[in-house]
C-alpha cells in the first residue's frame, strides 16, 4: 500500500516539525540561560583577577627596585629605626644647640586622637643665638614638637641668658 504525500499533509508535517523545533529551542533557552549568566560572571571575575595579578606583579617589581636602591635584599629586611624617647630627643636638641640644661620636668601627658602628647618644662642656659637655634630645632626637627611658650631672662652672673621653655612632643599611639 502506497500512500501519497499530499500538499496538505506536507504542510502539516512541516508545521509540526517547526512547532517541535520552537518548543525545543524554548526549553533549551530556559535551561541554559542561568548557566550563560554564570559563565559571563565567571569570565568577568577571571578578568578582574588577572588585572589584580598584574597589579601585584608591578608592586613586587617596584618593591624590589626600591630595596635594591636601599641596598637591602627586600623591603621586608628593612627595619625602621626606633625613635628615641622624648627626653632623649630633647637632650639631643639641647646638645645640638649648645645649651646647658639646668632642669627638665615632665608637665603631663595627654591623648589627642591617635597622638600622645608629652609636655615638658625646660630650663636652659646659653646665648640668645643658641636659644633661637634650639627653638628652630624643636619646631623643624624630625618629630612633631612645638614650643608652646618661652621666657628668656638674664642669669645672675649676667654672662648668659636663662630660657624657660614649655614644650610639647607628639608621638603616634602604639596599637594594642
Amino acid at each position: 500500500m502506497i500512500r501519497k504525500l499530499t500538499l496538505s499533509k506536507l504542510n502539516l508535517f512541516i508545521g509540526g516539525a517547526a512547532g517541535l523545533l520552537v518548543v525545543g529551542l524554548a526549553i533549551e533557552g530556559l535551561l541554559t540561560k542561568p548557566h550563560l549568566e554564570e559563565i559571563r560572571l565567571l569570565q568577568a571575575e577571571k578578568n578582574r583577577l588577572w588585572a589584580e595579578i598584574d597589579r601585584q606583579r608591578d608592586i613586587e617589581a617596584e618593591s624590589r627596585a626600591v630595596a635594591e636602591l636601599l641596598g637591602a635584599e627586600s623591603l621586608t629586611h628593612l627595619t625602621v629605626p626606633s625613635q628615641d624617647d622624648p627626653i632623649a630627643y630633647l637632650n639631643s636638641l639641647i646638645e645640638d644647640a649648645k645649651l646647658v640644661r639646668l632642669g627638665l620636668t615632665i608637665s603631663g601627658q595627654k591623648d589627642i586622637g591617635s597622638l600622645q602628647m608629652h609636655s615638658y618644662t625646660l630650663r636652659a642656659k646659653g646665648g640668645f643665638r643658641q636659644m633661637q637655634n634650639f627653638v628652630q630645632k624643636v619646631e623643624g626637627g624630625d618629630r612633631l614638637a612645638a614650643v608652646d611658650a618661652f621666657k628668656i631672662m638674664p642669669t645672675l652672673d649676667a654672662e648668659s641668658l636663662e630660657g624657660r621653655f614649655s614644650l610639647s612632643i607628639y608621638d603616634v599611639k602604639e596599637e594594642r
